[in-house]
């Protein structure tokens, strides 16, 4: 939340949602005896036959919520790996990391939402400052990064996991919102 903190207002319509869907999945665990991670409460509702074939899922649910927290989680990385490729505008590297991770799930109103979102993000040093406050100004750059690298290699995996889980109990939705 941190990171959609410090985007300023170009995050706070993702950070209520992302938000929603930690307190809906952690809600919906809580309610499952038995149940003590991410997978055995998407095992509970694949069980249960909570959701469609192919993916369809039911919302609210954890799976739906997981889902969601999980390609923002993905979209949070690729920003940082677009300001660590060099990317010098926060601007361009939320373009292309929405197309790359979201836009694919987004319907035609949230594309154009997110698209008036990305034009007022602030500069890349305002972005990066927010996230190292008490960090002198000439570090902060190089602070910020160092961190962002591993935070990327430590999201991409988590990522990677979560995609091989959905895909084993057929939980992918590919559906636009």
């Amino acid at each position: 939340l941190a990171i959609w903190r410090a985007m300023g207002v170009v995050a706070a319509l993702a950070t209520k949602e992302l938000q929603g869907n930690m307190r809906t999945t952690a809600l919906v665990c809580s309610t499952k005896p038995g149940c003590t991670s991410a997978r055995a409460s998407l095992w509970h509702e694949v069980y249960a036959k909570m959701h469609g074939p192919r993916g369809v899922l039911a919302d609210p649910s954890a799976a739906c919520g997981l889902l969601w927290v999980r390609r923002t989680l993905a979209f949070q990385a690729a920003i940082f790996e677009e300001l660590l490729g060099g990317e010098a505008s926060l601007r361009s590297a939320c373009e292309r990391a929405y197309a790359l991770e979201l836009e694919r799930y987004h319907g035609f109103q949230l594309r154009k939402t997110f698209a008036l979102l990305f034009l007022n993000a602030p500069s890349a040093d305002i972005f990066l400052e927010r996230l190292a406050p008490g960090v002198p100004r000439a570090c902060v750059r190089e602070v910020v990064l160092a961190d962002a690298r591993n935070f990327v290699a430590y999201a991409r995996e988590l990522v990677h996991v979560l995609v091989g889980m959905y895909a084993e109990l057929d939980l992918e939705d590919e559906r636009c919102i």
